[in-house]
């Protein structure tokens, strides 16, 4: 009896050791691995000699704002974590009509990308917000493009008489880029804006896990096939950050194509664009003065 105690008692302690221990490795790893992103991010600009351009922008600031981007990483990616089981919660909405906005999320992710930008450019007197989800894990990238283009088209049949604009983060924008481009959406988009996109790919894909992932690695495929892609005919804007810690280096940041408005955000991380204020507003200026084009 003593022994069925004891024994008892050194299960329940070790299972309240594995319970506390948890938490503690969701902390570490979040801790962790944009650290190691960030050395990746080092290395790489650093080997392109693109860390110079990095240091000279950021003056005196760059191991404040190096470590500012580390902290918005850490915070930004608990929250991914936190809010996607909330995808569902986003419905496509249309108080008062106005010009359709659509939303693409990025790789491995969905539409809960979207629940504080949502709420941001509501503020902003945007309301018409359409989000496209695609699954990033398995599939390839064409099928992905085109399950937008007949998303379009569906959002276009159900606001009639409109335009549609279109927001892409990450791999989102490469996708919008993409479905834009087919022939029938001439004339059908009021702008298009990217945030974060590597429109030359990252050399962090190395590591990435499915055939999407994978052929995002500079020279492999999606920068290929957009290389060809023509532009839309609307107004362009790509957004990113000089600490981009999924996108590197730098140059795959910058699209570099006539007819496109490019800005340099505040040193933030990949994930933290979606949930900045700044890059909203940012956005949403954008958004004004191209419908009143």
């Amino acid at each position: 009896m003593l022994f069925g105690r004891k024994a008892i008692d050194r299960s329940l302690g070790l299972g309240h050791l594995f319970s506390m221990s948890i938490p503690l490795v969701i902390i570490a790893v979040l801790i962790c691995l944009p650290l190691l992103r960030y050395v990746g991010f080092y290395l790489s600009n650093k080997r392109t000699r693109e860390l110079r351009d990095i240091r000279t922008r950021c003056g005196e600031n760059f191991r404040a704002s190096f470590f500012r981007a580390y902290c918005t990483a850490v915070f930004s990616e608990a929250l991914v974590v936190l809010m996607l089981p909330f995808s569902r919660l986003l419905k496509s909405s249309n108080p008062g009509g106005g010009t359709p906005v659509i939303f693409v999320h990025g790789l491995y992710h969905n539409t809960s990308a979207w629940i504080f930008f949502r709420i941001f450019l509501a503020r902003a007197g945007h309301g018409n917000f359409h989000f496209y989800g695609y699954n990033s894990f398995t599939r390839p990238f064409a099928p992905a493009a085109e399950g937008l283009a007949e998303f379009m088209d569906k959002v276009l049949a159900d606001n009639p008489g409109q335009k549609v604009a279109l927001i892409g983060h990450s791999l989102g924008g490469l996708v919008c880029r993409r479905a834009v481009a087919e022939p029938r959406f001439k004339g059908k988009v009021a702008a298009l804006v990217t945030l974060g996109s590597p429109h030359h790919g990252s050399e962090l894909a190395i590591i990435g896990m499915g055939p999407m992932a994978r052929s995002l690695y500079p020279g492999r495929g999606i920068d290929s096939i957009l290389e060809d892609t023509p532009d839309v005919d609307a107004p362009r804007l790509a957004i990113y950050t000089l600490f981009d810690d999924y996108v590197f280096p730098l140059s795959c940041l910058k699209i570099g194509r006539d007819g496109w408005q490019e800005q340099v955000c505040g040193p933030m991380s990949h994930v933290n664009m979606l949930y900045s204020q700044d890059i909203s507003w940012r956005v949403a200026a954008f958004l004004d003065a191209a419908l009143k084009e």
